[in-house]
C-alpha cells in the first residue's frame, strides 16, 4: 500500500486500535492523511510514531485538525527525524505552541527533501519562528511555506528572511494574519530579493503600513516570477 487517506471517517477505538497495530506493515507506505476524526491519546500516539520509524519511504504526512498540540508534536517528533524523503507535511490547526515547534524544528533538520510545510493555524510567536528558521535554512528544496494565522511578528520575519536566503525554490511564502509590521516587511523584502522563483506573497491583515508596502514593492520588484503580493492596506 502507497497512500491511505482517512479523513473525515467516524473510526471507533477498535478501528483505531487496529490501525495503529498494523501500521509496521506499511513500510512502503508514502503517504498518509488523517483530521480529527481520528484523534488518539497520548499512549497510542507513541506507538504509532513507532510505526512511522519504520516508514523511510513516507513522502506525504497531512494531520489537519489533528489536535496533536505541544506534546503530540513532541511525539510525533520522534518518528519524523527518520523520514528523510518525506516532501510534504502539513500540520494545520493542531494548538501548536512556541515550545512544540522548537522541538518539531529539531525533528526536521534531517528532512531535506522537504518542500512544503503548512503550519497555519496554530499558536507560533517569534520564538517558534526563529527556531523554525534556523532548520529552514537546511530545506533548500522548500517550494511553500505557510505561517498564516499564527503570532508571527518583525522578529519573525526577520529570522524567517534571513533563512528563506537559502531556499532559492521558493514558489509562495503565506504570512497573512499575524503580527508583522514595518521593520518585518523591510526584512523579507531583503531576505526574499533572491527567491527568483517566488510566485506569491501573502502578508494581509498584519500591521503593515506605507512604509512596508513601499519596502516590499522596491525590493521585490525584480523578481520575474513573482504573480502575486497580497498585503491589504
Amino acid at each position: 500500500m502507497k497512500a491511505l487517506y482517512l479523513q473525515g471517517n467516524a473510526i471507533g477505538e477498535e478501528g483505531k486500535k487496529a490501525f495503529i497495530n498494523a501500521r509496521t506493515q506499511y513500510i512502503n507506505m508514502e503517504t498518509l492523511c488523517l483530521d480529527d476524526h481520528f484523534e488518539i491519546s497520548d499512549e497510542k500516539m507513541e506507538t504509532f510514531t513507532d510505526s512511522i520509524k519504520h516508514c523511510e519511504n513516507q513522502q506525504i504526512l497531512n494531520f489537519k485538525h489533528f489536535m496533536l498540540r505541544d506534546k503530540g508534536i513532541s511525539i510525533l517528533t520522534d518518528g519524523l527525524k527518520k523520514c528523510k524523503n518525506l516532501h510534504i507535511l502539513c500540520l494545520e490547526s493542531n494548538e501548536i505552541s512556541d515550545a512544540g515547534v522548537k522541538v518539531l524544528a529539531q525533528g526536521l533538520e534531517q528532512c531535506t527533501t522537504l518542500h512544503t510545510l503548512h503550519l497555519h493555524m496554530n499558536n507560533i510567536g517569534d520564538d517558534g519562528a526563529e527556531a523554525l528558521a534556523s532548520t529552514l535554512q537546511n530545506c533548500t528544496n522548500l517550494k511553500e511555506l505557510n505561517l498564516s494565522e499564527n503570532r508571527v511578528g518583525d522578529a519573525g520575519a526577520k529570522a524567517l528572511s534571513e533563512s528563506l536566503k537559502h531556499c532559492q525554490h521558493l514558489q509562495e511564502l503565506q504570512l497573512e494574519r499575524n503580527r508583522i509590521g514595518d521593520a518585518g516587511a523591510r526584512a523579507l523584502a531583503d531576505g526574499l530579493r533572491d527567491c527568483e522563483n517566488l510566485l506569491e506573497l501573502s502578508l494581509e491583515e498584519n500591521n503593515i503600513d506605507e512604509e512596508g508596502a513601499k519596502a516590499l514593492a522596491e525590493g521585490l520588484q525584480h523578481l520575474p516570477s513573482l504573480k502575486i503580493i497580497n498585503i491589504g492596506i
